[in-house]
């Protein structure tokens, strides 16, 4: 493994993947298109839609102003309703970070009062005003019985546990496969998972603290959030440095970049209380706590969360960085899916970056990133939000090809129309 890079842009997958304010793609190219919920029938319900990175918090991150989703929230509902009403849907993949656990200021107890629990803490993020018309749609849809409705974990609502779920959306289909990961197969050739378990910040780590999931990208979320909750939203710039690509270095980074004046790195400000962690913490706690081992039981991470091509540890801290091939997460649906094979169209979530391309290696193949719904103040002024992924199989247009499309969602009956692939699948 290569060590030490020497990088002219090292954007900090560190904080990007664990804040969630990496950039979006930008479509200059995009085109006011006719619904893809509203087109004439041709051989029943065929199209999966799929969405990811709600980032619904509860009441008291609303209320305090550090929650990132609260503008487009009216519009999931109308995009909800749309999904419900289409003649053409067979099915809602939710891609991951429906919830969010994780963006809660470091002062701030992780959850409120009278919640003891992460179960606790997803049926309260469930009931809040903002998000329980939301929930009750998608009750809805499950209880209509024509549109399956599939859940995948993330990482941020990686404690969400199937039971946990079938409280708040009975009957939603759990495509869970081990705890804080998981994957959904449509056909053998089509593959939908969030993204986080190629992330070295962000994939669960059940080593470093026995009885805990939580990886570091957790605690970077904590710093970050409260940044945001003293600032206002926080829109990170790319951040041009030397870098050598392991954990501490990208720790170290991460803080930095989110500078927050007069952070006394040593005080016990981080309030825990959540998933086997019970002790207030400091900022150098959370780095000490797992800059011991993490390097080297990267592999064995990898081997409990199911990853069927391992990566470098430098590999895995690019990953969702925005740099590039790796940075997009193209790098990891590559090696895990497209060209061992496995799959000819892979749909992540994860990195907010909204894109849709053609495999570089083979051309016959599709990696699409759903993008996110989090509101357009915690990303760059003109780039997507509110993005979604369709996929039209092949016989619900008499063809032999699939088609991909990325959408942003604009309002009832209005959606533009980012890009567009096909696959050829027979």
């Amino acid at each position: 493994m290569m060590k030490r890079f020497v990088l002219a842009v090292f954007i900090l997958g560190a904080i990007m993947l664990a804040s969630g304010c990496e950039d979006s793609q930008v479509f200059n190219t995009s085109v006011t298109a006719p619904s893809p919920f509203a087109e004439p029938l041709i051989a029943g319900r065929n199209k999966i839609v799929v969405i990811s990175d709600i980032h619904m918090g509860e009441e008291r991150a609303a209320d305090a102003a550090y929650c990132w989703f609260t503008e487009n929230a009216k519009l999931l509902e109308c995009f909800l309703d749309e999904v419900a009403q289409s003649e053409q849907v067979k099915t809602l993949v939710i891609a991951g970070d429906f919830f969010d656990e994780w963006i809660v200021p470091m002062e701030t107890a992780p959850f409120q009062s009278g919640i003891t629990s992460s179960e606790g803490y997803f049926l309260s993020v469930a009931n809040a005003p903002l998000n329980i018309n939301i929930v009750n749609k998608l009750k809805a849809i499950v209880n209509a019985g024509t549109i399956e409705v599939v859940y995948v974990p993330g990482n941020h609502d990686m404690l969400m546990t199937e039971a946990i779920m079938q409280k708040i959306i009975p009957g939603i289909t759990w495509a869970g496969t081990s705890t804080g990961m998981g994957d959904y197969w449509p056909s053998s050739h089509i593959v939908m998972e969030h993204g986080h378990r190629y992330d070295f910040f962000n994939s669960p780590d059940s080593l470093t603290q026995a009885g805990s999931l939580l990886p570091p990208g957790y605690f970077v979320s904590r710093v970050f959030a409260s940044k945001s909750a003293a600032n206002g939203p926080v829109v990170e710039e790319d951040l041009v440095a030397i870098a050598d690509l392991e954990f501490v270095a990208a720790w170290d980074i991460a803080i930095a970049e989110i500078n927050i004046h007069g952070l006394d790195k040593d005080a016990k400000i981080i309030k825990m209380g959540i998933d086997g962690y019970t002790a207030d913490m400091s900022v150098n706690d959370a780095k000490d706590n797992y800059k011991a081992n993490i390097g080297s039981q990267w592999d064995q991470r990898q081997s409990i969360n199911g990853v069927y091509s391992k990566m470098t540890e430098t590999s895995a801290i690019l990953a969702g960085s925005g740099i590039g091939w790796w940075g997009d997460l193209e790098d990891p649906a590559d090696l895990q899916y497209l060209v061992p094979g496995r799959a000819k169209i892979v749909v992540f979530g994860h990195s907010h970056k909204a894109m849709l391309k053609k495999n570089l290696v083979t051309l016959e193949k599709i990696y699409a990133n759903t993008g996110t719904w989090i509101d357009a103040k915690y990303v760059k002024s003109g780039y997507a939000t509110r993005s979604f992924v369709v996929i039209s199989p092949s016989i619900s247009r008499g063809s032999e090809t699939d088609t991909v499309t990325l959408y942003q969602y604009n309002g009832t009956g209005e959606v533009s129309k980012l890009a567009e692939e096909s696959v050829k699948v027979n």
